[in-house]
């Protein structure tokens, strides 16, 4: 009973630390930075939200996936949506799937909707599983394409995220605008948890901050960041 009492107040003393560490940050001139996944609907929660059909693709939602349906008489049918990007940075793309048997599937990035300028042109043949690349953006946007091929089949995909990358590594990184950091008063919040420092990396860039989480993130995930001017 002791070692519990004394286990309590120490848990106690470390919850108060925490408060007072806030109470303190919240007194700094911060600004909040919200960052998430950059395709629009990734998880299709909301149905087909935010995708348009293309070649011929019908679109639905089936158990909390997309499914993407040629049409009859059609070679391919597509799901695309498109997102903003940072000309010349780095971005990792990826999406999961299944398939009906005989049913290939392709996963691309272009700049515009099927122009032929690809990002990435990738494609499976396996039952299901998970499907995605890094590229370097050559514009401001990306158009990202999920596609069914064989008339009357359909496939679907699930899980589709977006999100700028390390180029030295590939790992996802958040970009915070110049002069900004967190540093030692600002925080990094994650899916509402507070992440401790040994739980992401800052890294400074010429003159511009990015932060690194040591878990890479889902099509989920959901931060916020406040930052200072040379914090």
């Amino acid at each position: 009973m002791s070692f519990q009492a004394v286990k309590d107040a120490l848990i106690l003393r470390d919850i108060l630390a925490q408060v007072r560490g806030l109470a303190y940050r919240v007194k700094e001139p911060l600004v909040r930075f919200d960052f998430a996944n950059m395709v629009q609907n990734g998880g299709f929660d909301a149905g087909v939200t935010g995708w348009t059909p293309w070649n011929s693709g019908l679109l639905s939602t089936v158990s909390g996936e997309l499914r993407v349906t040629v049409a009859s008489g059609k070679a391919y049918g597509s799901a695309a949506t498109q997102a903003a990007l940072v000309k010349g940075a780095r971005y990792a793309a990826k999406m999961s799937f299944t398939k009906e048997t005989s049913t290939s599937i392709s996963f691309w990035a272009d700049d515009n909707i099927m122009s032929g300028n690809d990002y990435l042109d990738l494609s499976s043949t396996n039952a299901s599983g998970e499907i995605g690349g890094f590229f370097t953006s050559k514009s401001e946007k990306a158009y990202l394409s999920a596609i069914a091929f064989g008339a009357d089949k359909y496939a679907h995909f699930d899980n589709a995220s977006l999100w700028e990358a390390d180029p030295a590594d590939d790992a996802p990184w958040l970009r915070l605008p110049y002069g900004y950091s967190v540093s030692k008063t600002g925080m990094i919040v994650r899916d509402g948890l507070i992440l401790h420092p040994s739980e992401y990396t800052e890294i400074s860039r010429d003159g511009q901050t990015f932060i690194k989480p040591l878990v890479a993130p889902g099509h989920d995930t959901e931060f916020s960041i406040w930052a200072g001017v040379n914090a």
